[in-house]
């Protein structure tokens, strides 16, 4: 069993279906099995419809387990498939809240800048209009508090703010990776 200190903050309640994006999963379906169906039929069609939603059950299975656990020993990001990389305190130099445009709609996400200058986004610890959490500031401000009672004022370095693809691809990394297995099933498929 974990401490009672920890805290950890899941995304399988965060990104719930978002009903709207319901006719894109059907056309994201409907297309490979039609291709599938016209070049080899309806067994092909078959295939091609269940390789690709494999592929679709595999990426909700990862983003459903993704998660960010602090605790004692550091930061946890798990995102989605293993254990998951715990930073220690001594390599966090700054917590933060990042602000982008995801689909053309404001967003923001938690991260946090690491001693070496990169930055790591905290799945779970976001908040869009698409997933609104009205506990995303203070959820911040308590993973911040965790962070400076843990660390030296002298080790937080505030970093210059550059463009950074951090946000970028930590959210677009699934839907690029299960696009192209999608791709590669249907040209395998159909091959």
């Amino acid at each position: 069993m974990r401490p009672v200190e920890e805290l950890e903050f899941s995304a399988a309640y965060r990104y719930r279906p978002y009903w709207p994006d319901a006719r894109q999963l059907l056309a994201l379906l409907a297309f490979p099995a039609a291709c599938g169906y016209t070049t080899a039929g309806v067994l092909g069609g078959c295939m091609v419809l269940a390789g690709t939603g494999v592929v679709l059950g595999l990426w909700h299975l990862a983003t459903s387990r993704a998660r960010t656990t602090v605790g004692a020993a550091g930061i946890t990001v798990s995102h989605g498939i293993g254990r998951g990389r715990t930073y220690g305190w001594q390599e966090v130099r700054w917590v933060d809240a990042a602000a982008f445009v995801e689909l053309k709609e404001p967003a923001e996400v938690a991260r946090i800048t690491l001693a070496n200058g990169r930055r790591r986004t905290l799945p779970g610890l976001s908040r869009s209009r698409r997933y609104p959490d009205s506990g995303f500031a203070a959820d911040l401000r308590r993973v911040v508090g965790w962070w400076e009672l843990r660390t030296l004022p002298a080790s937080r370095i505030q970093p210059s703010e550059g463009r950074s693809l951090t946000p970028l691809m930590s959210r677009h990394l699934p839907d690029v990776l299960a696009l192209a297995l999608g791709c590669a099933v249907v040209l395998l498929t159909v091959n």
